[in-house]
């Protein structure tokens, strides 16, 4: 009876007859002539309630996003290009059961932290290279092994994954067969033990978090039946059914075409309409979201947790230093001991220093700043400027 109750709510508030609604989530339709409809499992059904909720967020969130960029972008405003972006990082997960979910979520992490090595160290090393300085080979969570585990074509693990729901007879078990074969020689690579379940454990940069096999090639498809996809296109609300009519577009009035947002909790983007895998199209969406970064100037703000109980005035040591190791904070610092922390301008550099220069002469005016920062006066006293 509480189950009826929901779905009729939810059938009153997507404007959708509530039999129809019922029928295309707990039953099947197989073949075309004639068509034979195939009662399903709860699990099924369940598993159609999620990807329906997901759809739902994923076009609305999508649609939101367009909305908010078309008003802000204006027509013909001269700082139409100029944009400040904020982006923000969840954490590395790890569950006592970690899934697919987990899996897309630890590679963004992953795919960023990557991004984040490349700005902070290796432009660092040639910053150095191109000034002519000495500068030592510096140390950091270098996690380019586990990305060429994550992303090779055509045998990474993310290949591999999309690949199973395309093949026929697809199952998990196919699926862990498969990553087994390939990896097993992998160092970041390797089985999870049998008393914890059928999965794999990836060394990310954070440490080694375990996956569990089971639904992930479903959670991989997680696409619409045909039948709830064209169900949900006839809703009496207009913008439901333009959102999820095959082919159909929402009025360029009501959502200007813009960039997509893009999420890691399984947005579906399409309604359904999607021909490749849903970790396909997050990894591809994550490219554009690197492409993005990589054109623009970043400025990384890293946020720490004093403690895991949420309580005021309380620091756990051992907590925090977990999460700057896992975020790479520890590897920043000394990096930047083994560098040059301080960058003056040549200008700011001579007007500072040049005076200690034996036998030449920098004019008053060119130190006074200084001289008044750090001695409390622009024009000391000859003997006490030796002090600034």
């Amino acid at each position: 009876a509480t189950s009826k109750a929901q779905l009729s709510a939810a059938a009153e508030l997507l404007g959708l007859d509530l039999a129809a609604l019922e029928q295309a989530l707990t039953v099947k339709s197989v073949g075309k002539f004639p068509v034979v409809h195939v009662p399903q499992p709860p699990s099924k059904a369940a598993a159609t309630r999620d990807a329906l909720s997901k759809a739902l967020y994923g076009q609305l969130f999508d649609w939101t996003i367009s909305r908010i960029n078309g008003t802000m972008a204006g027509v013909g405003s001269a700082d139409a290009k100029r944009t400040i972006g904020m982006l923000d990082i969840f954490g590395f997960e790890a569950f006592v059961r970690n899934s697919l979910e987990q899996l897309l979520i630890n590679f963004a992490n992953e795919k960023l932290q990557a991004h984040f090595n490349e700005y902070i160290f290796r432009q660092e090393e040639a910053e150095c290279r191109a000034e002519g300085v000495a500068c030592p080979t510096l140390q950091f969570a270098d996690n380019s092994a586990v990305m060429t585990l994550m992303t090779a074509k055509p045998t990474g693990v993310l290949s591999l994954i999309n690949e199973e729901v395309l093949v026929p007879n697809a199952s998990d078990a196919n699926l862990l067969q498969k990553l087994m074969q390939q990896h097993r020689s992998n160092s970041e690579f390797r089985p999870l033990p049998r008393s914890q379940g059928e999965g794999f454990i990836i060394t990310h940069y954070a440490g080694p978090i375990s996956y569990v096999i089971d639904g992930f090639v479903d959670k991989n498809r997680d696409a619409l039946p045909g039948e709830l996809l064209q169900l949900v296109g006839s809703s009496q609300m207009p913008l439901l059914s333009a959102l999820f009519k095959q082919g159909g577009a929402v009025d360029p009035d009501a959502a200007p075409k813009s960039a997509r947002g893009g999420g890691a909790r399984g947005r579906t983007g399409g309604g359904g309409r999607r021909v490749s895998a849903l970790a396909s199209q997050f990894a591809d969406s994550l490219d554009a979201l690197i492409s993005m970064l990589q054109a623009t100037t970043p400025h990384f703000v890293r946020c720490v947790k004093p403690n895991a109980k949420l309580a005021s005035d309380q620091l756990d040591g051992v907590y925090v230093m977990r999460q700057l190791r896992e975020m790479g904070m520890v590897h920043v610092v000394r990096a930047r001991k083994q560098g040059y922390a301080h960058r003056y301008s040549f200008d700011r550099f001579n007007v500072r220093y040049g005076y200690l220069v034996k036998g030449r002469d920098v004019s008053t005016a060119a130190c006074a700043a200084a001289y008044a920062q750090h001695l409390g006066s622009a024009t000391p006293p000859v003997g006490a400027r030796r002090d600034c």
